[in-house]
C-alpha cells in the first residue's frame, strides 16, 4: 500500500471516528458519500497495482 492509499485509508477512518465521538451510529448524507468517493479511489489504486504487477 503506498503512502497515497494510507492516506485515504487514514481518511476514511477519520470521517467513521468523527460520527462515533459525536455519539451517531450513522454516517449523513454527505460523509457517506464522501466515504464512497475514497472507497473508489483506493479501489482504482488497488486495481492499478495488480495491473502493473500482472504486467511485470
Amino acid at each position: 500500500m503506498d503512502i497515497r492509499s494510507k492516506t485515504l485509508a487514514y481518511e476514511f477512518s477519520t470521517v467513521v471516528q468523527h460520527a462515533v465521538d459525536d455519539g451517531r451510529t450513522h454516517l449523513n448524507d454527505e460523509e457517506a458519500n464522501h466515504l464512497l468517493k475514497i472507497s473508489e479511489r483506493l479501489v482504482r489504486e488497488y486495481v492499478k497495482e495488480l495491473e502493473n504487477s500482472l504486467e511485470n
